[in-house]
């Protein structure tokens, strides 16, 4: 088994963005509702 290009670049991009602390925020890029569903999550469980 071995790492195509494409699939190794990918990797290391994860790998970058996770080191430099910049998931949570291209996430929220993604999916902008994730915040706000998952506070209301919270406020209803507790």
């Amino acid at each position: 088994m071995q790492w195509s290009k494409t699939g190794a670049h990918q990797l290391l991009v994860m790998r970058t963005t996770v080191l430099n602390d910049e998931l949570e925020g291209e996430f929220e890029k993604q999916y902008p509702l994730s915040r706000a569903q998952s506070s209301g999550a919270m406020l209803i469980a507790t």
